[in-house]
């Protein structure tokens, strides 16, 4: 109902991950990685080109309206203004605190839970192409903005050590599980079994015996 036309000329790109479990086989052994905490929440994707902000969740770009729950955290987190400052660039974040039985640091206001935003991803439209992690920080955190959380920073080690890296609680504040790791290399190279770039995803096993 809330759904706005895309923008001409350019786009913002569907974000997917897949699972590490079929792709174990592209990680490098000198390859510097960044694990990540997987939270659950909805997708969200937030773009100024120059003239105003596009926001978009997963599958659709939205009409500015206060009650969207998009356009309500572009607001309260004063986005368009943020993001202004970096025209061309989308920045891609997890909106959560929504999904019953993941409320991580979010607090009730008002008798409704207060959703918040983590961001994980840059994308540059003019070069099509994400942007470097240290990069991706440094423009998310001089934005006054957060990102997601922070597992492990190395490279990678035995399987089951790693893989241990998707269970227990979550980092982000509550006392429930977190949901996984998303994996990605400090440096973006290309991965041609992925047909992508090298980014990759587990879900935990403590998560999925949950569900």
């Amino acid at each position: 109902a809330n759904q706005a036309s895309p923008p001409k000329g350019w786009a913002i790109p569907y974000y997917d991950i897949e699972n590490i479990r079929k792709y174990i086989d592209c990680l490098r052994p000198d390859e510097e990685i960044v694990l990540t905490e997987k939270v659950h929440g909805s997708n969200a994707a937030f773009s100024h080109d120059g003239e105003k902000l596009w926001v978009k969740s997963r599958n659709y770009y939205k009409k500015m309206d206060p009650d969207d729950p998009w356009w309500d955290i572009a607001i309260r987190y004063q986005l368009e203004e943020k993001f202004a400052k970096h025209p061309g660039k989308v920045f891609f974040g997890e909106m959560y605190g929504q999904v019953k039985g993941f409320r991580y640091d979010c607090e009730l206001v008002n008798g409704a839970m207060h959703s918040k935003i983590r961001f994980f991803d840059v994308y540059d439209t003019k070069t099509m192409r994400y942007i470097d992690y240290d990069p991706f920080v440094s423009m998310v955190t001089e934005s006054g903005l957060d990102v997601m959380p922070v597992l492990y920073r190395g490279v990678w080690g035995q399987k089951e050590e790693m893989y241990a890296y998707a269970e227990g609680k979550t980092t982000l504040g509550g006392k429930h599980i977190r949901e996984g790791f998303v994996l990605r290399t400090v440096k973006e190279r290309y991965e041609p079994k992925l047909n992508s770039r090298m980014i990759v995803k587990l879900v935990g096993e403590g998560y999925n015996l949950q569900k």
